[in-house]
Protein backbone atom coordinates (compact mmCIF):
# COMPACT_ATOMS: atom_id res chain seq x y z
CA UNK A 1 0.00 0.00 0.00
CA UNK A 2 1.27 3.18 -0.70
CA UNK A 3 2.25 6.04 1.48
CA UNK A 4 -1.15 8.32 0.15
CA UNK A 5 -3.08 5.78 0.35
CA UNK A 6 -2.78 5.72 4.17
CA UNK A 7 -3.16 8.98 4.82
CA UNK A 8 -6.51 10.94 4.74
CA UNK A 9 -8.27 12.41 1.41
CA UNK A 10 -9.12 15.54 2.31
CA UNK A 11 -13.45 16.28 1.82
CA UNK A 12 -14.92 19.11 0.83
CA UNK A 13 -16.43 19.47 4.29
CA UNK A 14 -12.99 19.74 5.86
CA UNK A 15 -11.65 22.69 4.02
CA UNK A 16 -12.94 25.54 6.79
CA UNK A 17 -10.98 23.24 9.50
CA UNK A 18 -8.11 22.67 6.98
CA UNK A 19 -7.79 26.72 6.24
CA UNK A 20 -7.77 27.26 9.66
CA UNK A 21 -5.13 24.93 10.83
CA UNK A 22 -2.84 25.88 7.63
CA UNK A 23 -3.52 29.37 9.05
CA UNK A 24 -2.31 28.44 12.41
CA UNK A 25 0.59 26.96 10.64
CA UNK A 26 2.08 29.75 8.74
CA UNK A 27 1.41 33.11 11.38
CA UNK A 28 4.80 33.19 11.90
CA UNK A 29 5.97 33.01 7.72
CA UNK A 30 7.54 36.18 7.52
CA UNK A 31 6.02 36.80 4.68
CA UNK A 32 2.19 37.12 6.12
CA UNK A 33 4.34 39.01 9.00
CA UNK A 34 5.16 41.55 6.46
CA UNK A 35 2.06 41.97 4.98
CA UNK A 36 -0.26 41.78 7.24
CA UNK A 37 1.73 44.26 9.86
CA UNK A 38 -0.71 45.76 12.36
CA UNK A 39 -3.66 43.67 11.20
CA UNK A 40 -4.83 41.89 14.55
CA UNK A 41 -4.64 38.17 14.71
CA UNK A 42 -8.14 37.28 14.69
CA UNK A 43 -8.37 39.40 11.00
CA UNK A 44 -5.23 37.75 10.13
CA UNK A 45 -5.88 34.10 10.73
CA UNK A 46 -9.19 34.95 8.76
CA UNK A 47 -7.29 36.57 5.66
CA UNK A 48 -5.05 33.41 6.05
CA UNK A 49 -7.33 30.73 6.28
CA UNK A 50 -9.29 32.16 3.29
CA UNK A 51 -6.29 31.96 1.07
CA UNK A 52 -5.11 28.62 2.07
CA UNK A 53 -8.47 26.82 1.61
CA UNK A 54 -8.08 28.44 -1.99
CA UNK A 55 -5.59 26.66 -2.37
CA UNK A 56 -6.94 23.13 -1.02
CA UNK A 57 -9.69 23.56 -3.13
CA UNK A 58 -7.55 24.35 -6.43
CA UNK A 59 -5.47 20.99 -5.09
CA UNK A 60 -8.60 18.88 -4.79
CA UNK A 61 -10.09 20.14 -8.35
CA UNK A 62 -6.90 19.58 -10.67
CA UNK A 63 -4.42 17.47 -7.87
CA UNK A 64 -4.64 15.77 -4.54
CA UNK A 65 -5.03 16.90 -0.96
CA UNK A 66 -4.49 14.96 2.13
CA UNK A 67 -3.87 15.35 6.00
CA UNK A 68 -2.39 12.82 8.53
CA UNK A 69 -6.13 12.01 9.94
CA UNK A 70 -9.29 13.11 10.07
CA UNK A 71 -8.12 15.42 13.28
CA UNK A 72 -6.00 17.23 10.37
CA UNK A 73 -2.91 17.77 12.38
CA UNK A 74 -1.13 18.20 9.10
CA UNK A 75 -2.19 19.30 5.33
CA UNK A 76 -0.26 18.73 1.88
CA UNK A 77 -1.94 19.59 -1.28
CA UNK A 78 -0.23 19.53 -4.74
CA UNK A 79 -1.13 20.03 -8.32
CA UNK A 80 0.84 18.64 -11.92
CA UNK A 81 3.02 21.60 -12.89
CA UNK A 82 0.96 21.94 -16.17
CA UNK A 83 -2.01 23.55 -13.90
CA UNK A 84 0.47 24.98 -11.32
CA UNK A 85 -0.39 28.40 -12.62
CA UNK A 86 -3.99 29.34 -11.04
CA UNK A 87 -5.62 31.05 -13.72
CA UNK A 88 -9.25 32.33 -13.07
CA UNK A 89 -10.98 29.95 -15.31
CA UNK A 90 -9.66 27.22 -12.92
CA UNK A 91 -10.00 29.18 -9.76
CA UNK A 92 -13.67 29.69 -10.49
CA UNK A 93 -13.94 26.08 -11.82
CA UNK A 94 -12.50 24.42 -8.69
CA UNK A 95 -14.71 26.99 -6.47
CA UNK A 96 -10.80 28.53 -4.87
CA UNK A 97 -11.96 32.26 -6.43
CA UNK A 98 -14.79 32.45 -3.79
CA UNK A 99 -12.47 32.23 -1.30
CA UNK A 100 -9.79 34.13 -2.86
CA UNK A 101 -11.84 37.14 -3.25
CA UNK A 102 -12.82 37.09 0.34
CA UNK A 103 -9.05 37.47 1.33
CA UNK A 104 -8.74 40.10 -1.10
CA UNK A 105 -12.08 42.16 0.49
CA UNK A 106 -10.23 41.56 3.83
CA UNK A 107 -6.73 42.86 2.60
CA UNK A 108 -8.09 45.90 1.33
CA UNK A 109 -5.56 48.12 0.03
CA UNK A 110 -2.60 45.79 1.43
CA UNK A 111 -3.77 43.00 -1.65
CA UNK A 112 -1.90 45.30 -4.28
CA UNK A 113 0.98 44.80 -1.94
CA UNK A 114 0.58 40.70 -1.47
CA UNK A 115 0.24 40.88 -5.51
CA UNK A 116 3.36 43.14 -6.18
CA UNK A 117 5.51 40.60 -3.30
CA UNK A 118 3.92 37.30 -4.65
CA UNK A 119 4.38 38.37 -8.58
CA UNK A 120 8.04 36.62 -8.67
CA UNK A 121 7.16 33.78 -7.86
CA UNK A 122 5.16 31.91 -10.89
CA UNK A 123 7.48 33.55 -12.83
CA UNK A 124 10.39 31.87 -11.01
CA UNK A 125 8.57 28.33 -11.10
CA UNK A 126 8.35 28.64 -14.49
CA UNK A 127 11.57 29.57 -16.08
CA UNK A 128 13.42 26.69 -13.87
CA UNK A 129 11.07 24.42 -14.60
CA UNK A 130 10.79 25.66 -18.24
CA UNK A 131 8.71 22.72 -20.33
CA UNK A 132 9.44 19.65 -18.32
CA UNK A 133 7.07 17.90 -16.29
CA UNK A 134 6.79 17.93 -12.92
CA UNK A 135 4.68 17.82 -9.73
CA UNK A 136 4.13 21.30 -7.84
CA UNK A 137 3.69 21.18 -3.97
CA UNK A 138 1.39 23.73 -3.44
CA UNK A 139 1.45 23.63 0.62
CA UNK A 140 2.19 21.79 3.39
CA UNK A 141 1.45 22.73 6.82
CA UNK A 142 1.06 21.33 10.46
CA UNK A 143 -1.11 22.86 13.12
CA UNK A 144 1.61 24.95 15.61
CA UNK A 145 0.95 22.55 18.55
CA UNK A 146 1.49 19.37 16.63
CA UNK A 147 4.66 20.70 14.70
CA UNK A 148 8.28 17.94 15.32
CA UNK A 149 5.51 15.21 15.47
CA UNK A 150 6.51 13.63 12.42
CA UNK A 151 3.49 14.74 10.64
CA UNK A 152 5.17 16.58 8.05
CA UNK A 153 7.44 13.95 7.12
CA UNK A 154 4.35 11.93 7.22
CA UNK A 155 2.89 13.90 4.51
CA UNK A 156 5.67 14.75 2.76
CA UNK A 157 7.12 11.38 2.60
CA UNK A 158 3.65 10.25 0.74
CA UNK A 159 4.66 12.73 -2.31
CA UNK A 160 8.24 11.90 -2.28
CA UNK A 161 7.46 7.87 -2.96
CA UNK A 162 5.19 9.25 -5.21
CA UNK A 163 7.65 11.09 -7.00
CA UNK A 164 10.00 7.95 -7.52
CA UNK A 165 7.72 6.08 -8.48
CA UNK A 166 6.51 7.86 -11.02
CA UNK A 167 9.54 9.37 -12.14
CA UNK A 168 8.67 13.04 -12.04
CA UNK A 169 10.25 15.54 -10.05
CA UNK A 170 8.99 17.50 -7.26
CA UNK A 171 9.29 21.69 -7.28
CA UNK A 172 8.03 23.84 -4.55
CA UNK A 173 9.02 27.34 -2.30
CA UNK A 174 9.16 28.46 1.08
CA UNK A 175 9.70 31.37 3.22
CA UNK A 176 10.14 29.94 6.61
CA UNK A 177 13.66 29.38 7.26
CA UNK A 178 12.75 26.41 9.55
CA UNK A 179 11.41 24.77 6.26
CA UNK A 180 14.80 24.79 4.36
CA UNK A 181 16.07 21.57 6.30
CA UNK A 182 13.11 20.10 6.09
CA UNK A 183 12.79 19.81 2.96
CA UNK A 184 16.77 19.10 2.35
CA UNK A 185 15.97 15.83 4.64
CA UNK A 186 13.56 14.44 2.10
CA UNK A 187 15.93 14.85 -0.89
CA UNK A 188 15.13 18.82 -2.01
CA UNK A 189 18.30 20.62 -3.33
CA UNK A 190 17.59 25.10 -3.23
CA UNK A 191 18.30 25.99 -6.50
CA UNK A 192 17.66 29.01 -6.08
CA UNK A 193 16.99 32.18 -3.75
CA UNK A 194 15.28 35.31 -4.24
CA UNK A 195 14.19 38.50 -2.18
CA UNK A 196 10.55 39.10 -2.79
CA UNK A 197 9.89 42.70 -3.54
CA UNK A 198 7.69 45.38 -1.66
CA UNK A 199 8.53 42.92 1.86
CA UNK A 200 12.15 42.19 1.20
CA UNK A 201 11.72 38.57 2.65
CA UNK A 202 13.46 35.32 1.22
CA UNK A 203 12.02 32.84 -1.10
CA UNK A 204 14.13 29.54 -1.42
CA UNK A 205 13.11 27.34 -4.47
CA UNK A 206 13.52 23.84 -4.41
CA UNK A 207 13.55 21.12 -6.71
CA UNK A 208 14.11 17.14 -5.86
CA UNK A 209 14.52 15.20 -8.84
CA UNK A 210 12.78 11.05 -8.26
CA UNK A 211 15.21 8.55 -7.07
CA UNK A 212 16.38 6.22 -9.40
CA UNK A 213 16.79 3.41 -7.13
CA UNK A 214 12.64 3.00 -6.54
Amino acid sequence: MSQAAQLYGIQKKDLPKVGAVLADAFYSDPLWLKLLEGVSRARSDRIVSALYESSIRYCLRYGEGYATSQDLEGVIGWVPGDVASMTFGRQMRSGAFIKGMKAVALLGGRSRMALRALAPVPQARQANMKERPFIYLQVLGVATGLQGRGFGGELLGALVERSDQTGIPLYTETTLDEAVGVYERHGFTVINQIALPVVDVPLWEFLREPSANT
